[in-house]
């Protein structure tokens, strides 16, 4: 009996250790050699170097549909227009950044809220300045446009000439929500109808025709030849230039892209940027009649 008990006894702890040897062996298969190892941990590094690298030298801009400076085009259905061109062709490459275009426009008080929450690095492609805005972003230096004020009205409307503010207050105006004010607009007593569309311009237009405004005012008369034209509206409308100072135009950064607009304002310090930015926009309208 003790002799069978002892020979059980020997087969058992054979088993178990050739079993351990088997994992052994088999954990060891599984495992790379260590020089394998320490490569595959550089290329990781590596990898993850080049992302940081990338996002630093990425940043992400946001725009509203404003022909003739930024708008979808309905051929191609690619972003066009003189800002996009001056930002991708002579800025951008200065600045050493690859800019990545929101595949949507956005409205202007959506990129305001954005401002205000400043989770991440971006820019506003086309904003004018003041000080609500200026308080919760960062204004780039120099305007890349200085345009003129003005508003449009029907044809029939009899008023041909704006001298002071009291010529437009019988005016329902139609104009985007949260946007910058002329001087001369900010009057009280003006009726402004405002809209919170990304094409807010368009949308405008399209309520003067129906007669659902009296006018609709742009800080920039720029978009207003554009669009009238665009929307083939030139024997139905008329503009008419407001009697103030030109309203400067301006890329606008979160204050998470600080780095970015240092790079900008460098990049653009020994530019005529009004010149480079009028030659942009004469691929688009008219600039005779600005």
């Amino acid at each position: 009996m003790k002799r069978i008990f002892a020979l059980w006894l020997a087969m058992t702890l054979i088993f178990v250790l050739s079993g351990c040897k088997s994992v052994e062996s088999s954990s060891s298969n599984n495992e790379p050699p260590p020089a394998e190892t320490m490569a595959n941990e550089r290329n990781n590094e590596k990898k993850d170097a080049v992302k940081n690298e990338t996002a630093e030298n990425e940043l992400q801009v946001s725009w509203f549909e404003n022909p003739p400076h930024i708008f979808i085009d309905k051929e191609s259905g690619k972003l066009t227009g003189a800002v996009y061109d001056l930002l991708e062709q002579k800025i951008a490459p200065k600045m050493n950044v690859k800019l990545v275009w929101d595949k949507e426009g956005t409205s202007i008080p959506r990129q305001t809220a954005n401002f205000e929450a400043n989770t991440k690095p971006f820019a506003a492609a086309l904003l004018t300045k003041n000080p609500e805005r200026e308080s919760i972003s960062i204004c780039s230096e120099k305007p890349f446009f200085n345009s003129q004020t003005a508003i449009a009205i029907k044809k029939d409307n009899p008023l041909n000439e704006i001298k002071k503010v009291d010529d437009i207050l019988d005016l329902k105006i139609g104009y985007a929500e949260k946007s910058f004010i002329s001087e001369f607009m900010k009057d009280s007593r003006v009726q402004f109808d405002f809209v919170s569309a990304s094409n807010y311009h368009e949308t405008n237009l399209k309520r003067l025709i129906s007669d659902r405004i009296d006018a609709v005012y742009a800080p920039d008369k720029a978009a207003l030849l554009a669009l009238i034209e665009q929307m083939e509206l030139e024997d139905d409308i008329k503009i008419i230039d407001l009697p103030e100072n030109k309203a400067g135009f301006y890329v606008v950064f979160s204050k998470a892209a600080s780095n970015f607009a240092e790079k900008y304002n460098e990049a653009v310090k020994d530019m005529d940027l009004e010149k480079e930015y009028l030659d942009m926009l004469a691929k688009y309208i008219d600039i005779s009649k600005l």
